[in-house]
């Protein structure tokens, strides 16, 4: 058995929407921190924000087992987090 990790995932975009989901999927608990809030509510609405090719194959059960959170509220997430995950475009 794995050990359990609060792991905040910073940004929302193209990669980290489906990063998010299988760290979720491997039984930790996500926060999915971005700005936009048609990002994070996306993901807790269980739906890609973004409009890649084959975001339908993304695993959200973890949303509903309550392992999958996103927020707007970065600050708050950062305290109760064993991994920051920061995943911001440079571009």
């Amino acid at each position: 058995m794995t050990d359990t990790k609060t792991i905040a995932v910073y940004g929302l975009g193209n990669v980290r929407t489906g990063c998010a989901p299988v760290l979720a999927s491997l039984r930790h608990r996500i926060f999915g921190v971005d700005l936009n809030s048609s990002s994070t509510d996306g993901c807790n609405a269980e739906r890609s924000p973004t409009i890649e090719a084959g975001p339908e194959d993304i695993d959200w059960h973890g949303v509903e087992r309550g392992r999958l959170v996103a927020t707007t509220l970065g600050s708050d997430t950062i305290a109760a987090a064993d991994i920051p995950k920061i995943c911001v475009g440079i571009l």
